[in-house]
């Protein structure tokens, strides 16, 4: 395992995370490896006690160490770029600073299995789900089936790979970034499709991190009208990327579905008219046939009752009959 710089560089960005920074530093300096790495933070112009309490860890640990502070806010997509550019290490792991690794064996765990297979590009793993406003616990994957060698299709199909769970081979070049990336909201999920162009991934079923739901976050804090306005935009953007027929038809699949899904959000906010749109597209050419089309239709009309019926029209009939009909 002979390397002239740090084997593994750990990617972390962090924004106004004052409450969290400590325990995603110490899940990192906590690792017990065979191998050197080291702790790339990019700081971005935190506005409470963030980039404070990264130099005193940076003072503590100079070897391991990296800050890159901005010298004003330059965004999300912007600092994880030019985070994950500074990278030197063979191998990559990303953690937020917001969120922390549990298991101190986890780069290990990882890495050993990369060494072994070098057709396989990374790894993720399960992770702990917390809610930071009751304190609830769950696991992001749990008992849900999921393909334990993920390529491209399987990457796209599942979305299954959470972000402090990732450990890649630094794969990066001027060309692994195609046009208008930084553009895209979901950086990270962008990431590892675009890495399964060079192999595929391992997915180890122990939870080895934990994901924080809070006020502060950037994408958990967002509403599902937003959120999957987002989807949309990302799945338009890799069909447009990929011109392969069985990736476009993977890819066009979760598009349709997030239309289906964004077409329910929309009645939810009142924004019928609209909704009809995106309904129709969710219908469009739909591969998987006429009962998952019926199926969408269902759903859309028994959500479309419940707010038309609250506001306009409280005599129209139960939602259970509108269901029923519609299956006859």
């Amino acid at each position: 395992m002979e390397y002239d710089k740090p084997l593994v560089s750990i990617c972390m960005i962090t924004y106004n995370h004052e409450p969290y920074i400590r325990e995603a530093i110490e899940g990192v300096l906590k690792q017990i490896t065979n191998f050197d790495f080291e702790l790339i933070i990019g700081e971005d112009c935190s506005t409470d006690r963030t980039r404070e309490i990264c130099l005193e860890y940076q003072r503590k640990n100079p070897d391991v160490i990296r800050l890159l502070l901005r010298e004003k806010n330059i965004g999300m997509m912007p600092n994880f770029l030019q985070t994950l550019e500074a990278c030197q290490g063979k191998y990559i792991a990303l953690c937020e600073g917001d969120d922390y690794w549990t298991d101190p064996l986890k780069l290990q765990k990882q890495v050993d299995f990369l060494e072994a297979h070098p057709d396989f590009v990374g790894a993720f793993h399960d992770c702990i789900i917390l809610n930071q406003a009751d304190g609830s616990q769950r696991l992001r994957i749990g008992l849900t089936h999921i393909d334990e060698e993920a390529d491209m299709a399987s990457i796209i199909r599942q979305k299954n790979s959470p972000t402090a769970s990732l450990l890649f081979k630094n794969c990066f070049s001027k060309d692994f970034w195609p046009q208008n990336a930084d553009q895209i909201s979901q950086g990270d999920y962008l990431l590892v499709v675009l890495l399964a162009r060079y192999g595929k991934f391992k997915y180890f079923p122990e939870p080895m991190s934990l994901y924080r739901i809070h006020e502060g976050g950037v994408w958990s804090s967002k509403t599902r009208l937003y959120t999957t306005e987002q989807d949309i935009k990302f799945y338009t953007y890799l069909y447009q990327l990929f011109d392969t027929s069985e990736i476009r038809q993977v890819i066009d699949a979760k598009l349709k579905a997030a239309y289906h899904k964004y077409a329910i959000e929309l009645v939810k906010a009142g924004s019928i008219i609209k909704s009809i749109s995106f309904l129709k597209k969710a219908l469009q050419n739909n591969l998987t046939g006429q009962t998952n089309q019926k199926r969408i239709l269902s759903t859309y009309l028994i959500v479309l009752a419940s707010k038309t019926k609250q506001v306009f029209f409280p005599f129209l009939p139960s939602f259970s009959s509108i269901k029923n009909t519609i299956k006859k």
